[in-house]
């Protein structure tokens, strides 16, 4: 894992005139072997990102080696980020027009093209999988700290479900991991954000000091 696949979509990201990129990286932050832009379509090396393939026309991607029916099908662009590159293309048309600010949906998808783990819908946050189905949990708009939603309880129960275990950590109503998790026997200890220990076991402990605790 190098995240250099994250790493440069975000460069490309902060550099696009739509705030748009094509760009596939995997959950570890790596390339897709697949990549396309532009109506051309390649194969990389998940590690660099450097080409390893013939230059073809999208129409022509499910020739390439790295095309994976499972994984690509026969459209590059997944559903979320097609939503994502069609709202992009509107904001940045109305931006040339003069048109500032654009009340469009709220779509956040992941690197790999995916629905993003929330999605606003009204007035509430909802935690979601990866085909934007509800995960059961959510949160008010008003008051979110959007830079702290991450939904990583609900989703990685979400994950033990499709493996066939049951996630034994328990989660807030937003989605995230309750700071004070409870052993068998009934003492506590913190976890972070992404629900891994951060503490020895203890008879009582609150929230308050979870914080406290740092990784």
């Amino acid at each position: 894992m190098t995240c250099s696949c994250s790493l440069k979509r975000v460069e490309l990201m902060q550099r696009s005139s739509n705030a748009y990129t094509s760009l596939h990286c995997d959950s570890m932050g790596n390339y897709e072997p697949l990549q396309c832009n532009a109506g051309q379509c390649w194969c990389v090396e998940p590690l660099t990102g450097e080409i390893t393939s013939k230059v073809v026309p999208e129409k022509l991607m499910t020739y390439l080696p790295c095309h994976s029916q499972k994984d690509n099908g026969d459209q590059y662009l997944r559903r979320c980020e097609s939503e994502e590159y069609a709202k992009a293309n509107i904001v940045y048309e109305l931006k040339i027009h003069g048109t500032k600010y654009a009340n469009l949906p709220h779509i956040l998808c992941d690197g790999d093209g995916s629905y993003g783990p929330y999605q606003i819908e009204t007035a509430e946050v909802i935690c979601v999988w990866k085909d934007r189905s509800g995960l059961g949990y959510a949160q008010p708009v008003a008051g979110a700290n959007f830079k702290q939603i991450t939904c990583n309880c609900a989703r990685d129960k979400k994950i033990y479900e499709l493996a066939g275990m049951k996630q034994l950590l328990s989660c807030i109503s937003s989605g995230e991991y309750y700071p004070v998790q409870k052993t068998e026997d009934g003492e506590s200890y913190c976890v972070d954000a992404d629900g891994q220990r951060k503490s020895e076991n203890f008879p009582d402990l609150t929230v308050a000091s979870c914080d406290l605790i740092k990784q």
